[in-house]
């Protein structure tokens, strides 16, 4: 059976999967013929899906939040920096 893996590296890939549950699948594992290994059909950064538009939609959802949380870390961050520039001695330390 076939399925779409979607990471948020950005990369969208056909697996062969065994079988599956309403939350599961199973793949065969790396390097190891005849194993098969139980993955959730969603976690945080990655996901399973019947085609490839889910798959994509799936990413392109989670990086637009992977985007838009690094702005706001970058605006705290540069006010941070505008703090510290601005920073001014005690009195008693004044040049």
């Amino acid at each position: 059976m076939k399925k779409y893996l979607a990471n948020r590296c950005g990369r969208i890939d056909k697996v062969e999967i065994t079988r599956e549950t309403d939350a599961s699948v199973w793949v065969q594992s790396f390097g190891t013929a005849g194993t098969e290994r139980r993955r959730s059909k969603l976690a945080e950064d990655y996901g399973y899906f019947d085609s490839w538009g889910e798959a994509r939609a799936w990413l392109i959802k989670m990086l637009t939040r992977d985007v838009e949380s690094a702005r706001r870390s970058l605006e705290y961050a540069k006010g941070k920096l505008g703090n510290a520039v601005g920073m001014k001695p005690p009195e008693d330390d004044a040049p």
